[in-house]
């Protein structure tokens, strides 16, 4: 192991699949009964990494590559954590913004990142064209329908 390689997350996510590969790695709440018990979903460190690894692949040929700032904007879940592994595995730098902020300081953050990238749900991407946000720097845009 290289220590350049040691500090990337995504490195551990791998070794993780090799040592531990059907040990849950992601328990995300998937729905609820009408008694309100939850019920989960999970995807286990081999998952993980095969899902990112396709994500990762898919960015990289869509020209979102290292070093690329990319405003991610997914609701969580378990592809907002594919996504995030992925953007790691690929030297993506991700910015993440609290949406509770509001659609004015949403604005204001986007435009001081001067993000190259957007990656969001359909309902974000909307609002991304409506609110205007990034207009002068955003060149790629990559839809996540979950």
């Amino acid at each position: 192991m290289q220590i350049k390689d040691s500090v990337n997350v995504a490195f551990f996510l791998k070794l993780m699949a090799q040592k531990k590969p059907y040990k849950q790695a992601i328990v995300f709440p998937h729905t609820k009964d009408k008694q309100g018990n939850i019920s989960y979903t999970h995807y286990t460190f081999k998952q993980l990494d095969y899902y990112s690894d396709l994500i990762a692949n898919g960015l990289e040929k869509y020209g979102i590559k290292k070093g690329t700032k990319t405003i991610l904007m997914v609701r969580p879940s378990l592809d907002f954590f594919s996504i995030f592994f992925a953007m790691f595995k690929s030297g993506i730098v991700p910015v993440l913004i609290d949406p509770g902020i509001g659609i004015k300081n949403l604005k204001f953050c986007i435009n001081q990142v001067e993000p190259e990238a957007f990656i969001g749900i359909p309902k974000a991407h909307i609002a991304r064209l409506l609110f205007s946000w990034g207009r002068k720097s955003i060149k790629k845009n990559y839809y996540c329908w979950k």
